[in-house]
């Protein structure tokens, strides 16, 4: 039972309690990262996220044109496509393909070093991370379209596409006939990402390996749709669903550049799974602190919300859940996830500076999520 005052009457504006929280939620994590040594100095941040921002746009114009064709490359490029998300989804592409891409890369690196398959391992993460981005944005805003998108892309279909490389075909050519732009990419995206997938597994022969991923990708598509009713839900149950939703995908892309390593010694394997168990914990806690406020808005699922108690009584009437903003103030939720954040960032850094991964790649991976993880924030 939550201690603070249930009452939802006050003179003092919810406006600025919001102002309040995001103020604290940025300012207590920009301390606790400078304090523990890994929040990345301006220069060399800006620096790093400039090239990240012209791999994005080399992988958008080379890769992603020849994933969608021409026509539908443009409809990607319109000003109409995602209504009044267009803006902020056109601006946020390069970097949400570059992230998977590195992601991707490293993990591979990690794993075995540089080999033939890492440049099709990234180029595959990097088309995941794009699709996972939209079918997010698809499935928590425009849910007529999420309707129209499931009679194409259900669960069904999904195991057909673990399970038979011609039904991404099948896929790919009925993608052709949904008129829907946002739709018709996604569907092109996707069968793309599957059929790649077969063709690596195919060459490289880990089937472990393929049905490990083949149980994750399903799992967070089950997720996914779990989201929607978590509020329903008990806290423990919120805070189970919003993790497996935000950290799931970081255990996809750690499985693809699995599904062309070589044998890896016990201990490093051990190693790289924590490595990227501290990354998937620093993105889904630093996205949830950071959203907070528009979560809160929107009622839409986070973890942080979900501690103070969002669930108990949600409602779209934003003063009702006033307590619960009094109950972020009052408490430390902020304080203890940002702790984790930074206990996670301060354990992947011990582990890339470790005898077993002092080299450049793993360097370049450290400094790649330190930057993303600043740039989260921004």
């Amino acid at each position: 039972m939550h201690k603070s005052s249930e009452s939802a009457r006050s003179d003092w504006p919810l406006s600025l309690m919001l102002d309040e929280i995001w103020l604290r939620i940025h300012r207590t994590l920009v301390h606790k990262l400078e304090a523990a040594s890994v929040w990345p100095e301006v220069g060399p941040h800006n620096i790093l996220m400039r090239g990240q921002k012209a791999l994005g746009e080399r992988l958008k114009s080379e890769l992603l044109s020849e994933v969608l064709g021409r026509i539908d490359f443009a409809c990607l490029n319109s000003e109409t496509i995602f209504g009044v998300a267009n803006q902020r989804f056109r601006a946020r592409l390069p970097f949400v393909i570059s992230f998977g891409y590195e992601l991707g890369s490293g993990f591979s690196t990690l794993l075995h070093g540089e080999c033939e398959h890492t440049a099709e391992v990234a180029r595959i993460c990097g088309m995941f991370n794009l699709g996972v981005s939209m079918f997010d944005l698809i499935y928590d805003n425009y849910p007529d379209l999420f309707e129209e998108f499931a009679k194409t892309f259900n669960e069904r279909i999904l195991t057909r596409l673990e399970d038979d490389l011609w039904a991404c075909q099948d896929l790919e050519i009925r993608s052709k006939d949904v008129l829907t732009d946002e739709l018709r990419v996604l569907l092109k995206i996707i069968a793309w990402f599957f059929s790649r997938l077969h063709l690596l597994s195919k060459a490289v022969g880990r089937s472990e390996a393929w049905d490990k991923l083949s149980s994750l990708l399903l799992e967070a598509y089950r997720t996914e749709l779990h989201s929607a009713d978590a509020t329903a839900h008990a806290e423990d149950d919120l805070v189970k669903v919003a993790q497996a939703k935000s950290t799931l995908p970081f255990s996809i892309i750690h499985q693809v550049a699995r599904l062309c390593s070589a044998w890896t010694h016990p201990e490093v394997e051990r190693a790289i799974d924590s490595v990227v168990s501290h990354v998937a914990t620093t993105f889904w806690l630093t996205d949830d602190l950071v959203d907070v406020v528009p979560d809160f808005q929107a009622g839409d699922l986070n973890v942080i919300l979900a501690q103070a108690g969002i669930g108990e009584r949600q409602t779209r009437e934003l003063s009702r859940n006033y307590p619960v903003l009094v109950r972020l103030l009052e408490g430390s939720y902020i304080e203890e996830a940002a702790s984790r954040v930074q206990s996670s960032l301060v354990s992947m850094v011990n582990i890339l500076q470790s005898d077993n991964f002092r080299n450049e790649e793993a360097a370049h991976f450290c400094n790649v999520v330190l930057s993303y993880t600043r740039n989260w924030m921004e």
